[in-house]
């Protein structure tokens, strides 16, 4: 549910509960640093109406075709509500993510060496990922609880790189290393110090739509093809990504993890040099048969489109037509919380 008040059915178990029972069990000590940085700005209810009206509004998304800018992402009032609503969204899509993965045999290599440690008494080789545009790190909190269930004992070095330095702060607190980085710098094995062959994965959640372009490419293509990652594991907002068709003009395999049967789908991608990585050696319908968070990310649009059109109230191509029209109104200003709720058409918190 967001701050419109919109809902969207999505399912899980007990299991799942208590994942996110986890997530909100790591949130509360985030959550207790941002409350500090707020009210070092002043009155902390106008910082949280002031970040809240950002997360809804998006003015950069208007103006810019941005979600949000590095402003808007570093100001607390807007991080504290991007943590509670964006923190399930990023973490189950992640879960969701890794299930899919681990069924077309991606991590087998892992549980393997996880086993044999464990037998032998010693150490299973270092799994080190890196999240690109990885915020706040909800989804290395994922990895970390999700190869705790299928690898236990495996060692992880996981690390959120980030445009915005401010998620710092909250990433160490989750337990993770933060490095302040833009993609465009590239070096990424410089940055981390790191020789080619030591990066197992790269993570990459809802950046390429900003930066699908032949830089980006040519960069993530080194690092699997010079720099000896195992794969760049993707998630995208839309049904069709363009990265994709240019990776794979580069060579590249793409392995596109969600079904493909109502249409075209690469909201979830993996970027292998070696296709043969993503074949189970276990069978994939089995593992596939239980996941924790099955309708995520939201795909019954899908067979409703195929049926004649949007019948859920869920659009996934972020088209602006679709946008309310009082945000097109002049005479509304968000971030005016002192007029009539009926004149500006949003919530005062104050009242």
């Amino acid at each position: 549910q967001t701050i419109r008040r919109k809902k969207y059915p999505f399912k899980t178990s007990e299991d799942g509960y208590k994942l996110l029972q986890k997530l909100l069990d790591s949130n509360e000590a985030i959550l207790r640093e941002n409350m500090r940085l707020i009210m070092a700005q002043g009155d902390p209810q106008y910082v949280m109406a002031f970040g809240e009206a950002l997360y809804e509004v998006k003015p950069c998304l208007k103006a810019y075709g941005e979600t949000w800018s590095q402003e808007e992402y570093g100001h607390p009032g807007f991080q504290r509500i991007y943590i509670k609503l964006k923190s399930f969204q990023r973490f189950t899509e992640t879960w969701a993510t890794l299930e899919r993965c681990f069924a077309d045999g991606l991590f087998d290599i892992h549980v393997d060496e996880a086993r044999k440690a464990a037998q032998s008494a010693c150490e299973a080789p270092i799994i080190r990922m890196a999240s690109i545009g990885g915020g706040p790190a909800f989804e290395l909190l994922a990895i970390k609880l999700y190869f705790e269930r299928i690898a236990p004992g495996a060692i992880l070095e996981l690390i959120s790189l980030d445009l915005q330095p401010s998620w710092k702060q909250y990433v160490e607190l989750l337990g993770f290393k933060f490095i302040h980085w833009n993609i465009y710098d590239g070096n990424l094995l410089e940055t981390l110090n790191l020789e080619p062959g030591q990066l197992t994965y790269v993570v990459i959640s809802y950046v390429l739509i900003y930066c699908t372009d032949d830089q980006t490419m040519d960069m993530l293509t080194s690092l699997l093809r010079d720099d000896k990652v195992r794969a760049i594991i993707v998630s995208e907002r839309s049904e069709s990504t363009g990265g994709v068709q240019m990776m794979e003009s580069r060579g590249i395999t793409v392995a596109k993890l969600m079904n493909q049967t109502w249409g075209k789908d690469e909201r979830q991608t993996v970027f292998l040099m070696d296709k043969y990585l993503m074949n189970s050696t276990s069978g994939k319908e089995t593992r596939r048969s239980n996941p924790i968070f099955p309708n995520v990310p939201f795909s019954e649009h899908k067979e409703a489109r195929q049926k004649g059109g949007h019948k859920l109230s869920w659009r996934p191509f972020h088209d602006s037509s679709h946008r309310s029209d009082k945000s097109q109104n002049p005479r509304y200003n968000p971030f005016n919380f002192n007029r009539d709720d009926n004149q500006s058409g949003h919530h005062n918190p104050f009242n």
